[in-house]
C-alpha cells in the first residue's frame, strides 16, 4: 500500500511538473511574441490548397458515400428536434417508449451506415470502368437500407405521438395519466374518468357553445317501451348537418 501511495504522488507531481512547464511554455512565447495585425500575419495553412482539396474529394466521392454521410447526419437532427420539442410530453410513458424506440433503431441505422462507409458492407458491387474509378466502389448494403427505412417509420410515429401528446397538455396541462390513457386508447373507445380534477378539465376543454345538442326521451311504462332522440344543432348557411331531427323508436314483447 505504502509503495501504491508512493507511486501515485510520484504520477501527480509529474503531471503537475508538465502542466507548469506547459504553462510557462506558452507564457513566454506570448510575452516574447512581436504584436502583429491578423492580416499580415502569415496564414497557418493554405486557403486555396485546402479548398480544392476538399472539391477533389467530393469529385471523386461516390454518390452513395455522399448520401450515407446525410442520412447520418438527418436522422441525428431528426431525432434531436422531435426530443426537443417534446418539452413536458417526456413525463408521459407511451411518449417515453416511442422515443426510447426511436433512439434504437437510429442508433442501429448509424451504426450500420458507419460500417458502409468504412468499407465493411456485404451489400452489390459497382464494378466501375478504369477510365472512370481506380477501384470498385459498392452501393449500401441492404441491412442499411432497410435499417434506415425502420428509423424512419418510427420517426413519423414518434413525430405524431409527440405532437398529439403536446396538443393534448396545452389542454390538460400535467395531466400526464390522462393523456397517457387518450393515446393509448383505440378509436371508438370509452374512457372512465374517475377522478373529479380530469372530469372538470375535460369540461372546460369543450367549446362555450356546442355545435349541436342531442337529448334522449324514454318513457316510464315497461309494457310498452319507446324513446324519442332528438337532435338539434345551430342552421348555417351552406351545412346539410344542421337542424332539428327528431327520430321515435318503439318496442314491443312478442
Amino acid at each position: 500500500r505504502r509503495q501504491s501511495t508512493a507511486k501515485k504522488m510520484h504520477r501527480a507531481n509529474e503531471a503537475r511538473r508538465i502542466l507548469n512547464a506547459t504553462r510557462d511554455f506558452w507564457m513566454d512565447s506570448w510575452a516574447q511574441a512581436e504584436p502583429l495585425p491578423a492580416v499580415e500575419q502569415k496564414p497557418l495553412f493554405d486557403v486555396t490548397s485546402t479548398v480544392e482539396m476538399a472539391l477533389d474529394y467530393m469529385e471523386q466521392m461516390h454518390p452513395t458515400n455522399l448520401l450515407n454521410q446525410i442520412v447520418c447526419v438527418n436522422l441525428s437532427s431528426a431525432y434531436f428536434a422531435v426530443v426537443s420539442s417534446a418539452q413536458d410530453a417526456l413525463e408521459v410513458d407511451c411518449v417515453k417508449v416511442c422515443l426510447s424506440k426511436l433512439r434504437k433503431r437510429i442508433d442501429r441505422a448509424l451504426t450500420v451506415l458507419s460500417r458502409d462507409a468504412a468499407g465493411g458492407s456485404t451489400g452489390l458491387w459497382l464494378e466501375a470502368s478504369n477510365e472512370m474509378m481506380s477501384s470498385s466502389q459498392r452501393y449500401a448494403s441492404d441491412e442499411a437500407i432497410l435499417a434506415c427505412d425502420e428509423a424512419c417509420d418510427t420517426l413519423a410515429e414518434a413525430e405524431t405521438m409527440v405532437a398529439r401528446a403536446v396538443s393534448l397538455l396545452h389542454k390538460f396541462p400535467r395531466e400526464y395519466k390522462l393523456v397517457q390513457a387518450l393515446l393509448t386508447s383505440a378509436d371508438g373507445t370509452s374512457i372512465v374518468l374517475q377522478e373529479e380534477q380530469q372530469r372538470k378539465l375535460v369540461l372546460k376543454a369543450m367549446p362555450d357553445d356546442p355545435v349541436m345538442r342531442e337529448y334522449v326521451m324514454r318513457n316510464l311504462d315497461d309494457g310498452n317501451p319507446c324513446q324519442l332522440s332528438v337532435r338539434y344543432g345551430e342552421i348555417t348557411e351552406g351545412s346539410s348537418e344542421n337542424g332539428l331531427v327528431l327520430a321515435i323508436a318503439k318496442s314491443w314483447k312478442e
